[in-house]
């Protein structure tokens, strides 16, 4: 079957063909024949059995030697033979063919043998390569041709490494070296390609690089090169770009004769064996060169011996195996530095960023032009206005065009006449004062005052500071300077509100000579005035004042803000047009109006700031209080009082006294003499030089001249109506004092001087200065003592708990004070002091003078609250009731509203002690006090800012049994429940019942369901008029929810039953 299909396919070649030899392609021992030769082919032939098919084979030579198949075939039907594989050059090769099966058994015919020679290698290679106009970026390459038809020139970096181009390629040329073809990846690029010869200029290098350059002979066409690989005389040869030399701008030396200068040089690898700069006074200098080592990268040059006011030419070179490369030419004129107040000299470090430059005249030059860079090159310049044209020798940039922090400047001038106008002096440099930048922050505005703080990044001290206000955002409108602060916070005051106004802080060293940095400008706007919040008296509150003090407060602080207040008649709208216009600027007023008593009132209050109010507060209402009393009392001394007659170290003293009844409307006069007669029996004047104090609504009255030390004094005290002066009480019983005497033997008693007589002090209290006077023969030395209580021992020394004496006589002639923090001793605001003082001989210390009178004086309290001073009842004071209405008064006053705690107690450490919170007016009254009993009482204020004062000293009071005032018999007629006060109430209330006679008594507390809550009385009470406080809790002492709750008394076949309410 095979045969058939060979027979049928080679049938059209059967009726042509004959017997071999065949025809060969190429034709036998042909030469030059191309190495890309695809195929060798015969003509069709048949030795029998028909035409083929064919052995066929091809060698790279002879058959009849050693010899290696190229390509073979067996039993083809074709007539070629495929040659899969470039052709070496200069190579004869042998193929052969033969017919097979020619007698139909397996009998192949005979080979027919044929050859060709492969194209010839050039036999003499390039050789002599030469470089010219050689440059930093290229070189010219001349050589000598070999025998070959064409060359390549390879061009490659370094001087090592071999490789050759491989036969039949073809390499595309380019003088830009890396743009040719590459031989493999050697890195062999082709710079040239063709018949022609040298020279060859190639582009593109590497400055300072070296490179290897081989020219390659070859015969053959694309494609069918047959490359010459031997190397030549000089080929390969290797060659060395020129270095590039960039030329530093000249800066100033040390002196004017000198110059810094310099250069870079780039090399890609070959070595730079010297370095330098080279000047003179013409172009293009080539003498004068320094040496400054070898290689690559940037050198520095001093260059001296110039001469002043003459210009120079200089540039910087590099020498390396190519030869010498250089820079471009900088030119300058020699010129001495003037040294200014900021850059004292030239590489001056912490320069001021608003800096004065100056600089010494150049020959022939009227004016000059300044130019200052962060770059030596001077490109870009900074920003300077005004700096050219100058025809001064100095110049100080303008605000806003301040230099930055922590920057290295370059600064140079030129003249713009003469010979060397146009010609730049070398630059000097300076590097700016490091940052240290104010930030605002932060910044609370009000309404006709701002406080404003800052703080310096990074952190440091010892700084001044100019804060500058301005009414536009580019500080140029208005512009106000706190100059040379030295804190870092500024309020300002007397703004206008609802303004915008802008900021910006300068900082600056101790001395003010360097500005060190400006902050951001930052703006605020002026608040408009606020509405007031109303404190006291608010919510229905009672006031025992006819003429109260209203206060209020607002959010934030404005000490610049005024006030405007109306009161009404509750039954009476408010007009909105305000009684009083001003307030002087204070959070509080008193009416000078009184009030009637009884009445309820609401009232409002508003700020304002120049012709701007704010809206008027909520209103808050108030009930004045009503207990005018129709019959003047007969009041009862209190202090000084009693038996045996007190001594007092306080001259001149003050007088209390009291009433056993709760009453208002009236007014006291106290009158005092040195003999106990009256004119007219009990209840009458004294007949002995009487000395009357005016009348005055406090219960008590200061005597305001020193009485007579050692004398005894007797005085007494009556009552009127206010509304009335004509009712007037019969005088008080008759009490007594005496004055201590304050002499003893040679050591003189002292007398305080400063501060005395209650004198409120708003100075530092730090500052306060205790003085005294003494005359005396000796000189004397003292001990000082100080105490927040006037009570004394016995031999008239301060003797509170916390009394402070010097550490001795520590004092001496002749100064005569001492400051109270050297004592030592700590004042606090709002506070009440006593101090006294004692000499003793210098020269004989154990002759010591009498404690001196006491003195005293209190400390201002701004808006803290204040220690309250007892007034009534005080030392032992008997009442002849149940019921108590203690008085206090504040010594100073405060700018906060207070509020007062009220504590008492039968023990005098106030333990188990009760205590009324939060009232409102400098009295109260406590009731159901047990009979025969001694009582302690102090006081404490407060206020709504979370200040609070120490306790007051402690007032003391006796209680008796059933009393009669004036006459009246004072038990009740009938049993009799109040009703609680206050109600509804929080946190405590009050319950009075009555009692015509001795009851067994059971006073408790019930939910409304029912249940026992807790039990407040259980026991025998005596006759009288009882009161008892709940704190609201329960028989565990267990705080009770809200709501209603019943309170039932049982006393004998009395019962009675009323509700409260508490709230919480």
């Amino acid at each position: 079957m095979k045969k058939l299909l060979i027979l049928l396919f080679l049938i059209p070649l059967i009726l042509s063909a004959q017997a071999g030899p065949p025809t060969p392609t190429p034709a036998n021992a042909a030469i030059t024949i191309s190495l890309n030769l695809s195929a060798v082919s015969w003509t069709a032939f048949d030795d029998g059995n028909g035409v083929g098919p064919y052995d066929v084979e091809l060698a790279d030579a002879s058959f009849a030697g050693p010899h290696s198949t190229v390509a073979f075939a067996n039993s083809t039907a074709s007539t070629s033979l495929s040659i899969p594989t470039l052709l070496f050059p200069s190579n004869t090769y042998y193929w052969r063919v033969r017919d097979t099966d020619i007698n139909g058994s397996g009998l192949d015919g005979p080979w027919y043998t044929f050859s060709f020679t492969t194209l010839l290698t050039p036999t003499t290679q390039a050789s002599a390569i030469l470089f010219s106009s050689i440059s930093t970026t290229g070189f010219t390459i001349d050589w000598t041709n070999g025998n070959g038809s064409d060359r390549a020139v390879f061009v490659r970096t370094g001087s090592t490494g071999t490789a050759f181009p491989i036969n039949g390629t073809t390499y595309t040329a380019s003088t830009t070296f890396g743009s040719g073809t590459q031989i493999g990846a050697t890195g062999w690029y082709c710079v040239f390609n063709g018949p022609g010869s040298s020279p060859v200029s190639v582009t593109g290098l590497t400055a300072g690089a070296t490179y290897s350059v081989m020219v390659i002979e070859f015969n053959g066409g694309a494609g069918t090169q047959a490359y010459n690989t031997n190397t030549a005389t000089n080929n390969p040869k290797t060659q060395v770009t020129f270095p590039v030399v960039t030329t530093t701008p000249v800066t100033a030396g040390t002196v004017g004769t000198s110059v810094f200068s310099g250069g870079n040089v780039t090399f890609g690898g070959a070595t730079v064996t010297v370095r330098g700069v080279v000047w003179d006074t013409s172009p293009n200098p080539t003498i004068n060169p320094t040496s400054n080592g070898s290689g690559g990268g940037v050198f520095t040059s001093t260059v001296t011996g110039l001469t002043v006011g003459v210009r120079y030419y200089l540039r910087a070179y590099a020498t390396n195996a190519a030869g010498t490369a250089y820079g471009a030419d900088v030119t300058f004129v020699a010129a001495n530095f003037n040294s200014s107040a900021s850059i004292s000299a030239n590489f001056t470090t912490g320069v001021s960023i608003l800096p004065i430059f100056e600089w010494d005249a150049i020959t022939g030059g009227t004016t000059y032009d300044l130019q200052v860079s962060t770059s030596p090159t001077f490109s870009p310049l900074v920003t300077l206005t005004g700096a050219t044209g100058l025809a001064v020798l100095t110049y100080t940039p303008a605000y806003p065009q301040y230099l930055n922090n922590g920057t290295l400047y370059y600064w140079r001038v030129k003249t713009n006449e003469g010979a060397l106008a146009g010609v730049y002096t070398p630059a000097w440099q300076f590097n700016s004062v490091n940052v240290s930048k104010p930030v605002i922050n932060p910044i609370s505005p009000g309404v006709t005052a701002a406080y404003v703080g800052w703080y310096q990044v990074p952190y440091s001290s010892g700084l001044k500071y100019d804060l500058y206000r301005a009414d536009d955002a580019l500080m140029t409108v208005n512009v106000t300077t706190q100059s040379n602060l030295t804190n870092s916070y500024y309020t300002y005051n007397n703004l206008s509100n609802g303004q915008t106004y802008y900021l910006q802080v300068r900082s600056k060293n101790s001395a003010g000579t360097v500005i060190i940095s400006y902050s951001d400008v930052v703006s605020f706007t002026t608040l408009s005035p606020p509405k007031p919040i109303i404190s006291y008296p608010s919510g229905g509150v009672t006031v025992y004042a006819s003429t109260p003090t209203f206060f209020w407060y607002i959010e934030g602080n404005e000490p610049g803000l005024d006030y405007e207040i109306e009161w009404q008649p509750l039954s009476t709208p408010f007009t909105n047009v305000p009684q009083i216009t001003t307030t002087a600027n204070k959070l509080y007023k008193t009416l000078s109006t009184a009030l009637t008593a009884g009445g309820s009132y609401h009232w409002q209050v508003r700020s304002k700031a120049g012709p701007n109010v704010s809206a008027w507060s909520d209103p808050a209402t108030f009930v004045e209080f009503s207990s005018l009393a129709t019959v003047p009392p007969v009041p009862f001394p209190s202090w000084p009082a009693g038996s045996p007659t007190p001594t007092l170290y306080t001259n001149p003293p003050v007088l209390y006294y009291y009433i056993d009844v709760y009453a208002t409307g009236l007014e006291f006069q106290a009158q005092y003499s040195t003999a106990s007669s009256l004119s007219a029996g009990a209840g009458s004047s004294f007949n002995t030089s009487p000395v009357d104090l005016p009348w005055t609504t406090d219960l008590f009255s200061a005597i305001d001249i020193s009485l007579v030390p050692g004398n005894t004094y007797y005085w007494h005290v009556r009552s009127r109506l206010a509304a009335n002066p004509g009712v007037v009480s019969l005088y008080s019983a008759t009490a007594s004092f005496k004055i201590a005497v304050t002499a003893s033997g040679a050591a003189t008693t002292p007398i305080p001087t400063t501060p005395v007589g209650g004198i409120i002090l708003d100075s530092p209290l730090s500052g306060v200065t205790l003085s005294w006077s003494a005359t005396a023969n000796e000189p004397l030395q003292y001990e000082v003592r100080i105490a927040q209580s006037n009570s004394v021992d016995g031999s008239g020394m301060l003797n509170h708990p916390l009394a402070v004496s010097t550490a001795g006589f520590t004092v001496s002639d002749p100064t005569n004070s001492i400051l109270v923090s050297a004592i030592p001793y700590t004042l606090a605001p709002g506070t009440s002091y006593y101090w006294q003082a004692r000499s003793r001989l210098t020269s004989n210390p154990l002759i010591i003078s009498s404690w001196s009178m006491i003195a005293s004086f209190a400390t201002a309290a701004g808006s803290s609250s204040v220690v309250p001073l007892v007034i009534s009842p005080n030392y032992l004071q008997p009442i002849s009731s149940n019921t108590a209405v203690l008085t206090w008064k504040i010594p100073v006053p405060s700018e906060s509203h207070l509020k007062f705690d009220v504590q008492y107690s039968k023990k005098a450490d106030f333990t188990s002690a009760t205590t009324q919170t939060n009232v409102n007016e400098p009295v109260a009254q406590v009731t159901g006090l047990d009979p025969n009993s001694t009582y302690y009482w102090r006081v404490l204020s407060k206020n709504d800012n979370g200040s609070v004062s120490s306790y007051s000293d402690a007032g003391s009071f006796k209680t008796s049994g059933t009393t009669a005032v004036e006459g009246v018999e004072i038990i009740p007629d009938v049993f009799e429940l109040s009703q609680n006060y206050p109600n509804p109430f929080n946190p405590t209330t009050f319950i009075s019942y009555s009692l015509p006679k001795n009851a067994f008594v059971t006073l408790k507390v019930y939910d409304m369901l029912g249940r026992e809550v807790t039990s407040l009385v259980n026991r025998e009470m005596v006759a009288g008029n009882h009161s008892v406080e709940w704190n609201g809790a329960d028989q565990s002492g267990n705080r009770v929810a809200s709501g209603a709750y019943i309170y039932r008394i049982s006393a004998g076949n009395f019962i009675s039953t009323k509700k409260m309410i508490m709230l919480k």
